[in-house]
């Protein structure tokens, strides 16, 4: 869902327009996932002060907190109603056909299918499928080939890692008509046991872009970076966070340069929230009103938001100049 000068547009062709001003421009869009209204609002509210579009995320194990979907789906529009960011709401990480039909059934309008894990000829079947359904209903969806190690989705991968293979990239695409991709260039999903920060293969991203063109949106998962000061936060106010290794935020910020157009930086900001809430806790022990420190919380995902959009993606002071590019059309 984008939104434009106030009025709700669930168009492809508009969410296209916005991946492609991204890449255009050398700036990549943020993905962030909420998990209740709260972080919902940290994230909004940092893409308004920033000027910056932005992707709100949901999936599978947060169904709890955001069921019945159409009703939050009519809630989350009302709620942007006023907002002048653009404001992309994307279902993340779905399994299987099914889900993705049930889910865009239930209004999303936007979804990743996860093939990875399958075989290049049944992620291709399946993808299709879901992109033909998904494009039927005025919806986008983002695909993923290749895979990245770490924790995903709650389901630890271990250390496996298949590249994204730029040849198979750009069959995948044309087979599929997926509207953008997750590829494996060098990235983890919450961070493997190493003894230096990862690295990305810019060379392969420079031939995966050239194989697919340079107006094809790329995405890529797993791109927090787990910075120490979080960690350091964390474990200060009792806590056990271990650290391990993603990719450095400079490494993340050089792929805005290869067609990445949108990042999904996640753990970062649980980091954050943690810090937060155990300092809230460890200073305030006295304190049981859970709106005191709920806001604590929301005030440290918000920053550390604000702080991606400003130093990572550089997406800071796009908003307005997409919107403007859309309102003379």
């Amino acid at each position: 869902m984008l939104k434009l000068k106030g009025e709700a547009v669930i168009l492809v062709s508009n969410q296209k327009a916005l991946y492609r001003f991204a890449v255009k421009n050398s700036f990549t869009i943020l993905a962030c996932h909420m998990c209740g209204l709260s972080t919902m609002k940290a994230i909004i509210e940092a893409a308004e002060e920033e000027d910056s579009p932005v992707v709100v995320q949901f999936f599978k194990p947060t169904y709890a907190i955001f069921e019945p979907l159409p009703k939050f789906l009519s809630y989350f529009r009302d709620f942007c109603a006023g907002v002048k960011a653009p404001i992309l709401i994307n279902h993340d990480h779905t399994p299987s056909v099914e889900e993705c039909i049930w889910a865009l059934d239930q209004g999303v309008p936007s979804i990743m299918f996860d093939g990875s894990h399958l075989p290049f000829e049944e992620n291709v079947a399946k993808t299709k499928q879901v992109a033909d359904y998904a494009h039927k209903k005025g919806a986008w969806i983002e695909a993923e080939l290749g895979s990245i190690p770490g924790m995903e989705d709650m389901v630890a991968s271990g250390n496996n890692t298949v590249y994204t293979d730029p040849d198979k990239a750009a069959e995948f695409i044309e087979r599929t008509a997926c509207d953008c991709l997750a590829i494996a260039v060098g990235t983890a999903h919450g961070g493997v046991r190493a003894d230096a920060p990862l690295e990305i293969d810019f060379d392969l991203l420079g031939r995966i872009r050239k194989a697919v063109g340079s107006e094809y949106p790329l995405v890529l998962h797993g791109a927090a970076s787990l910075p120490k000061a979080y960690i350091d936060e964390v474990n200060k106010w009792g806590g056990k966070a271990e650290q391990l290794m993603m990719c450095t935020e400079e490494t993340i910020e050089k792929t805005r340069h290869y067609g990445v157009a949108k990042a999904n930086m996640d753990v970062d900001n649980f980091l954050a929230i943690t810090g937060a809430v155990r300092k809230f806790f460890a200073e305030k022990p006295e304190v049981f009103n859970h709106v005191q420190y709920l806001a604590d919380a929301k005030a440290a995902m918000k920053a550390a938001v604000k702080h991606k959009m400003c130093n990572v993606t550089k997406s800071s002071g796009f908003g307005s100049k997409f919107t403007d590019t859309q309102s003379s059309l």
